[in-house]
C-alpha cells in the first residue's frame, strides 16, 4: 500500500493518532501550524503536501476535536511547495495538464467559481472532481491548464439538489415569459437607467436570440 492509500485511511483521525504520526514520520519534514477557528494545518513544503484537520461539529465551551478532513498534493512551486512525488490515483501525474487528466479518466463534475457546475468541455474551468470508494479527488488548475494541486476528501454520495447553483442572470430570466419583470429589475440593478432603457435592452437581446 502506498503513502496516499495509507493516508486516506486516516480520514477522521486526530493528528496525535499513533498510526498517523508513524506514517507522517516516514515522509519529508513537516510542521503543525497553530490551530485557528477549529481548524489546523499540517504543512510539508518539501514533501509537496498539506493536511487539514477540522472539528466539523464544534460545541461551545468544549475542547475542539480536530480530525483529518482534507489532503492537498501540490505541483512544483504551488504555494511554495516542492512537487508531490508520490503515486497518484488513476495514473495521474502532478505535472499533467487538464487535457491529460481527462484523457485518462473523465471527471464526474466540472466547476467554475461563480458559475457552478459546467460541462466538461468548458474552455477554462477552475476544477474537476472524480469520485472513488474511499475518497473523492478534485484538482485546481493554473491559468494555463496545468495542475496546481489535487485535493482528497472522504467519499460522500453527492446530492444534486443541494449543490450550489449560480443565481440566474437577467438574460436567463428574459428567456422565461413568466419572469420578464424579474429580468427588468435585475438589469436595472446591474446597469442602472430607466425602466424604458432596460426594456429596450431586453427586447434587443430577445430579437438577437431569435436571429441566432
Amino acid at each position: 500500500m502506498n503513502f496516499l492509500d495509507e493516508l486516506s485511511r486516516c480520514f477522521g483521525k486526530s493528528l496525535d493518532a499513533p498510526e498517523l504520526t508513524a506514517l507522517l514520520n516516514t515522509q519529508a519534514p513537516y510542521r503543525a501550524d497553530k490551530p485557528s477557528d477549529g481548524s489546523q494545518y499540517v504543512v510539508s513544503k518539501p514533501g509537496g503536501f498539506d493536511l487539514l484537520f477540522k472539528d466539523e461539529q464544534p460545541v461551545a465551551g468544549k475542547r475542539a476535536h480536530r480530525v483529518l478532513v482534507s489532503i492537498f498534493l501540490y505541483a512544483e512551486g504551488a504555494d511554495q511547495h516542492r512537487a508531490y512525488a508520490g503515486e497518484l490515483p488513476y495514473g495521474f501525474s502532478i505535472t499533467d495538464t487538464r487535457a491529460a487528466l481527462i484523457a485518462k479518466r473523465m471527471p464526474e463534475r466540472t466547476w467554475v467559481i461563480g458559475e457552478g457546475r459546467v460541462s466538461v468541455d468548458h474552455p477554462a474551468p477552475d476544477s474537476d472532481r472524480w469520485s472513488g470508494e474511499v475518497y473523492d479527488l478534485s484538482t485546481q488548475y493554473w491559468a494555463d491548464g496545468r495542475v496546481h494541486h489535487f485535493q482528497l476528501t472522504p467519499h460522500v454520495v453527492a446530492d444534486p439538489s443541494r449543490e450550489w447553483k449560480a443565481p440566474p442572470t437577467w438574460k436567463a430570466l428574459a428567456l422565461d415569459p413568466a419572469r420578464k419583470f424579474e429580468a427588468l429589475q435585475l438589469y436595472r440593478a446591474e446597469h442602472g437607467g430607466s425602466v424604458s432603457a432596460a426594456k429596450a435592452a431586453i427586447d434587443a437581446f430577445e430579437i438577437g436570440r431569435a436571429h441566432v
